[in-house]
């Protein structure tokens, strides 16, 4: 009778064990490093936060015993990796109850923000996920082909028409712009050469009556001394 009893409590000792995950959403007032660490389950993990962005982080719990688990925190600096707070140590409740869990880590250069709550795996349920389902297997099968929801498909073809329509856009100012040089460079007015020839007038006064003749040649400038006028007058000797 001992026999069969122990059987039975060592057959349901499997089903009594229970798995989940520990999520996290961390946000912090300035860049810097994180260091998690839990000794129970040698998990030690060190996470980089930007100023004012929030990080996910899962923790993966094989064996949830008690009700709550300690994890320590330690805020090192984001490039020296120089500590700027002691280790804290909180205290985080493993409820199944969808709910997150706020609290903040005040220190000396770094505030902390730290947002929790408890999933069980796939295949556990229960209040502390300390019931397991029969149907581990399929559930596993189907979790590991996600389906791609309506609202991103349709965010992902919001985006890409987007992106259509601005190139479009620049593609036709730029065709527009070509066109409108094309058509100045055609219709501007031809522009006409003139060459003027500089002359030299030479005026002469011949008197035939006189055999005997005497020449005398003057120059005068006008506007440019490139340009003058000569004048020949032949005067006559008697």
């Amino acid at each position: 009778m001992n026999t069969s009893v122990l059987f039975v409590f060592l057959c349901l000792i499997p089903f009594s064990q229970s798995a989940g995950f520990l999520n996290f959403k961390l946000t912090a007032d300035r860049d810097c490093l994180l260091h998690l660490e839990h000794f129970s389950s040698e998990y030690s993990e060190t996470v980089r936060l930007l100023a004012y962005e929030t990080r996910s982080l899962h923790i993966y719990l094989p064996s949830i015993s008690p009700p709550q688990i300690s994890i320590d925190f330690q805020i090192l600096h984001h490039f020296s990796g120089d500590s700027l707070s002691q280790v804290i140590s909180q205290q985080f409740k493993l409820d199944n109850n969808g709910q997150w869990q706020s609290r903040v880590i005040d220190s000396d250069s770094v505030i902390l923000s730290i947002q929790s709550t408890f999933d069980c795996e796939n295949g556990y349920f229960g209040p502390i996920c300390e019931r397991r389902s029969r149907l581990v297997s399929t559930a596993t099968a189907t979790s590991n082909t996600p389906a791609k929801s309506p609202m991103d498909s349709h965010l992902y073809n919001e985006f890409i028409s987007d992106d259509i329509i601005v190139y479009s856009v620049l593609a036709f100012l730029v065709l527009l712009l070509i066109i409108v040089n094309c058509i100045l460079c055609c219709c501007r007015p031809k522009k006409t050469s003139k060459y003027m020839e500089n002359e030299i007038s030479e005026v002469f006064k011949i008197d035939e009556m006189f055999r005997f003749l005497d020449t005398t040649t003057s120059t005068r400038y006008y506007d440019a001394p490139s340009r003058f006028l000569s004048s020949t007058t032949i005067e006559s000797v008697v």
